[in-house]
């Protein structure tokens, strides 16, 4: 990876550019692959790496001017001046999809069939959907938590006996079901989780999803308390125009967990995760994205 020389090298570049070799708050993807004390650091240097510019300085005309002739110059706060201006039109003229305050939607749907055997009074859990990483130095927000149970049957010895009706939160307070079989006394119950965990800038590339493990072995902290009333239907009365805000190098997991005598239940569950991450930036966007309620 490159890293800046002396300062008499600044000029050989652009004071922002794209690519593997441009500043990190210009590229998302480099950002995600590059260590942290490489991102995070204090210096000149370790600045120009992460901005595009000596620490403290903003060059009187970004676009055309040799970096060299402002490198020593007065200094100013990042983003603050008449200057600032220059780089809010280089965004919008030359590389709008690249501006660091772009945002970036996000929006995974998954559905799993559930052997009916691993359902058991204990619990089984499953990593329904996940949103793997939120970027250094951006916000996620996340606006839609919706759950679908696609299909839920009984089971006898040969094979279904009753289909239940919908359950995409239409029946909000249903929190479990019963047998058709008065001698199958355990219903069928769940729970949902949307939990968060730190990824490292240096993590090797995130596993496949997790399911199924037992309930305990769930990792990570709740974003939101988790909930079995079925509040979170496949319509947008309870799932759309959320604001769950999540930090920066986080990744979001779905989870749903089951409760119920095995061989008696097959369930076909799905879940979805949408919502946008937007990285900080001088108009402060990303500031008024996490503090700003959505309406």
């Amino acid at each position: 990876m490159y890293e800046p020389g002396p300062i008499a090298s600044w000029d050989l570049f652009p004071s922002i550019w794209t690519g593997p070799t441009g500043p990190l708050m210009h590229n998302p993807w480099a950002a995600s692959q590059t260590p942290e004390v490489q991102r995070m650091g204090l210096g000149r240097l370790v600045t120009f790496r992460r901005w595009g510019v000596p620490e403290g300085q903003l060059p009187p005309d970004v676009i055309g001017r040799p970096a060299r002739e402002w490198a020593r110059g007065p200094s100013q706060p990042w983003g603050i001046g008449d200057q600032s201006t220059l780089l809010d039109e280089h965004d919008q003229h030359m590389a709008p999809s690249d501006a660091a305050e772009v945002v970036r939607s996000l929006d995974v749907q998954r559905c799993v069939r559930v052997d009916p055997s691993v359902i058991t009074p204990a619990g089984v859990a499953y990593e329904l959907v996940r949103i793997d990483h939120i970027p250094t130095a951006a916000v996620g927000v996340i606006e839609r938590v919706p759950t679908t149970f696609a299909n839920v049957e009984a089971l006898d010895d040969v094979g279904p006996v009753f289909t239940y009706g919908d359950l995409n939160g239409e029946r909000p307070c249903t929190t479990e079901l019963v047998h058709p079989d008065a001698a199958v006394t355990e219903t069928l119950r769940w729970s949902f989780r949307v939990t968060l965990t730190h990824v490292s800038t240096i993590e090797a590339p995130a596993e496949a999803l997790s399911g199924p493990i037992p309930p305990e072995a769930v990792p990570g902290d709740d974003l939101l308390a988790p909930w079995s009333d079925l509040r979170y239907g496949s319509g947008s009365r309870w799932a759309d125009r959320l604001q769950l805000v999540v930090r920066p190098n986080t990744r979001v997991r779905y989870w749903g967990i089951l409760f119920g005598p095995a061989d008696r239940f097959a369930v076909t569950i799905g879940a979805r995760l949408a919502g946008y991450w937007q990285l900080g930036g001088r108009k402060g966007s990303a500031l008024q994205s996490a503090t700003t309620r959505i309406v």
